[in-house]
């Protein structure tokens, strides 16, 4: 089963057309074989077995419990795939090849008043993937967004997050059914999501790669 998910995976991913502007990312559609989404989206926990985190994200939950069916996104393999179409980026940011990798796997639910101003990610953030899990009835326009800086020379190596008035909406990844949006960390990568003012159920699958030298 691993192989049929992450050749289907794969084949998405190499051929997605990487946008460099303003940061390196890319949005995908049908990322999953279609009866491994239904399969997924079937196995999402309800949303008392989610929890708050103190001092983080007001209307934003996270599982940290353990979907088998994830097991595919935890190989090397599947790290391999990711990686693929930010080779370059990677390489100028660790020319030696070599760093100490780490990742991250988990589930999170944002609801109504759930919002996160601009930022660009951890400093050790390597790659950033966002598996759009919606049910029929959570609007598209609530995909992550990406965001110029008002003033042009401004840049984060990482951590705060900033107001939203500070910035500029240039994109927003449509909140589609097993679609993906994913990028490569920077100084420039200001993402974020505009606040939510509706009663929805936002569920999201995120997978992060982290490095250090």
């Amino acid at each position: 089963m691993h192989e049929d998910v992450l050749g289907h995976m794969a084949y998405k991913i190499a051929n997605a057309d990487v946008k460099l502007f303003p940061f390196p990312h890319i949005y995908v559609e049908n990322v999953f074989p279609p009866a491994f989404y239904n399969q997924l989206t079937s196995s999402l926990p309800a949303a008392f077995a989610y929890a708050g985190v103190e001092g983080k994200y007001k209307g934003r939950i996270f599982h940290e419990g353990d979907l088998p069916i994830l097991e595919p996104l935890r190989t090397r393999n599947w790290t391999d795939i990711a990686t693929h179409p930010f080779k370059k980026e990677i390489v100028k940011r660790f020319p030696t090849g070599s760093f100490a990798a780490s990742t991250d796997l988990r589930l999170v639910l944002d609801g109504e008043n759930y919002s996160i101003g601009p930022h660009t990610d951890a400093p050790n953030k390597i790659l950033s993937f966002l598996f759009y899990l919606p049910n029929i009835t959570t609007p598209e326009d609530l995909g992550t967004s990406i965001y110029l800086p008002k003033d042009q020379e401004f840049r984060c190596a990482g951590g705060p997050h900033y107001p939203h008035e500070g910035f500029v909406e240039i994109y927003r990844a449509p909140f589609r059914s097993n679609s993906l949006l994913a990028f490569f960390k920077t100084d420039f990568s200001f993402h974020g999501v505009e606040p939510i003012t509706i009663p929805c159920r936002r569920d999201v699958l995120l997978w992060n790669l982290y490095g250090s030298k």
